[in-house]
């Protein structure tokens, strides 16, 4: 009797915690538009899921509970309003990718100035690097190199519409595989932001997966959103797992 109880009153309380609601994630991604980028809002839209899902299946295998709600994925069609409680949680629980036409790498670094104050040397570095990186990996991250004795990756990313453009007019593809693309490029710089790159982990690319040096595209047919490989997402949760344990130490 006492074990049928027991049963019971085991099946009744995992029925009460399956209608408890998943806690709220605390980390979040915010997706920006930084100029006028080309591509429509259901490109945009339709990438949202995809990015969700792949953060969702690297996050749902932490033994954090704050990593494991995973995140809060936004497109927002104005810039994010400057202010000191938002630029402390970039790198910290927030990461900020702007979508751009790829173009104006001086309109671009003045963007993430607004964000990351930076001198006039910084500035050149930034703008070489947005350059370099959008032609070949199709966005990039800027931010600083973490100091010795603070492990940071407070940064912005800089994601390029000429990708997913050309891929709208590729024969057999069309705006599933533009929005495939462009959530597989978002993926890659949000990878780096959360420590996939020498200066907080083994290593800055993958040889396979979402973070190989470059995203390799048919000259037919649609791409399919691909994953980090176990390697990536073992080194996304780990930095994620770093993060959480800060946030939680700042807590009252």
């Amino acid at each position: 009797m006492v074990a049928l109880q027991r049963a019971v009153g085991n099946r009744g309380m995992r029925r009460v915690l399956a209608r408890q609601p998943a806690p709220a994630p605390t980390f979040r991604l915010l997706i920006a538009d930084e100029d006028r980028h080309g591509l429509s809002d259901a490109v945009v839209n339709d990438a949202l899921p995809l990015v969700r899902a792949e953060l969702a299946r690297i996050t749902k295998d932490s033994a954090d509970d704050t990593v494991k709600a995973g995140f809060d994925v936004q497109h927002v069609k104005t810039r994010p309003v400057r202010n000191d409680d938002f630029t402390r949680s970039l790198g910290s629980n927030t990461f900020l990718i702007f979508l751009t036409s790829g173009k104006d790498s001086k309109h671009a670094i003045e963007f993430m100035r607004d964000y990351i104050p930076m001198s006039e040397d910084d500035k050149k570095v930034f703008e070489q690097k947005f350059k370099k990186s959008l032609g070949g990996e199709g966005g990039v991250d800027l931010g600083y190199e973490p100091h010795a004795r603070r492990r940071t990756s407070q940064s912005i990313g800089f994601v390029s519409s000429q990708m997913p453009l050309k891929e709208l007019k590729k024969s057999g593809a069309g705006a599933a595989s533009a929005s495939a693309v462009l959530a597989d490029v978002i993926l890659h710089e949000l990878g780096h932001a959360l420590g996939h790159t020498t200066s907080l982990a083994s290593m800055d690319h993958d040889d396979r997966g979402i973070m190989t040096p470059q995203l390799v595209l048919g000259s037919s047919g649609a791409h399919h959103s691909q994953q980090f490989s176990s390697g990536s997402a073992r080194i996304v949760r780990t930095r994620l797992e770093e993060l959480a344990r800060k946030l939680a130490a700042r807590r009252p």
